[in-house]
């Protein structure tokens, strides 16, 4: 069994000019192509690691190769993250990532359930705002639904 380093190795240096890992990374950069396979079944193609549900392009702008990757292996390897032309430090890389994956996410009732047994929850509904409330009504019950428009939300425009 190849160990992580080896594993990292044998994927990337075969696609870069480089023929060591630092200067390999420095040809890399995420190109802002994220892919959402819905389950956790997806390979990183830099490490290997498995069950993975995003993957993220990465290209080499030597060779002009890609791989999909997960956004751990972007950050820890601290491959180049842009924003409006402007590299991103490690700390904002993550946010983007954070952003890139939390906006994504699938807000069906056979995704997750809302639990509003407690007093807090129930307040933080109640304060909660309306556009968020209808981005978590496919989960709601009828009668958390109800309480909701009690709280004074509204029910979501059908599409």
């Amino acid at each position: 069994m190849s160990t992580y380093p080896q594993r990292v190795a044998d994927n990337i240096l075969p696609l870069s000019i480089s023929n060591t890992l630092p200067e390999a990374f420095k040809e890399w950069y995420f190109t802002e192509n994220v892919e959402d396979h819905e389950d956790a079944n997806q390979d990183c193609g830099l490490c290997n690691h498995e069950e993975l549900r995003y993957l993220f392009e990465i290209k080499n702008q030597q060779t002009q190769h890609t791989l999909w990757v997960g956004s751990s292996c972007i950050l820890k390897f601290q491959l180049r993250v842009f924003d409006k032309n402007k590299y991103l430090t490690p700390k904002f890389a993550f946010v983007v990532f954070w952003r890139l994956t939390s906006n994504r996410i699938d807000h069906t009732p056979s995704f997750f359930k809302v639990n509003l047994r407690k007093n807090k929850y129930k307040k933080d509904l109640a304060s909660m705002e309306t556009s968020r409330v209808h981005m978590i009504w496919p989960a709601l019950t009828s009668s958390q639904r109800q309480l909701a428009i009690e709280y004074g939300h509204t029910e979501p425009d059908k599409k």
